[in-house]
């Protein structure tokens, strides 16, 4: 037979609330967990008419001023902090030099989001370039008179 101490009976009693809170906190952890997800927004920029990879392309979410340059295979890849992603609509936007910016919407929920595009050439923005510069020296006072300086 076992003999129980006095204060082991309020020790058992204690418990049962402590133990009821903590089986609450472990049941809703994965809930609040999942809750709080960020998304990785990952893809490939090339170019449409090689299918080259087009390095140090800029790609970014406008409405959240996020986002990241392609490495050298054009390849992205940037997250979302979890505060931002609600499951609303925004606008994937990718420039590169000498090439027409595309925008595409995409829908930002939690997980990853892959988008791979194609850019096409900018030929009309190409076509010139304008210089403009001016000749002409300083003029610095000195002994009453002035004298060039270039």
């Amino acid at each position: 037979m076992t003999r129980l101490l006095p204060f082991s009976r309020g020790l058992q009693s204690s418990r049962l609330p402590l133990l009821a809170v903590l089986s609450l906190v472990l049941l809703f952890l994965p809930v609040i967990a999942l809750g709080q997800q960020s998304a990785a927004v990952q893809g490939k920029v090339t170019d449409a008419r090689t299918g080259d990879p087009l390095p140090g392309a800029n790609v970014f979410i406008r409405e959240l001023n996020v986002g990241s340059a392609t490495d050298r295979d054009g390849n992205y890849t940037f997250l979302v902090p979890a505060a931002n992603v609600r499951g609303q609509e925004v606008t994937l936007v990718i420039k590169f030099v000498g090439y027409k910016q595309k925008t595409e919407k995409i829908t930002l929920n939690p997980g990853v989001i892959t988008r791979n595009v194609t850019l096409d050439e900018d030929i009309l923005g190409l076509e010139e370039v304008i210089v403009t510069g001016t000749i002409g020296g300083t003029f610095k006072w000195r002994s009453c008179r002035f004298q060039s300086i270039a």
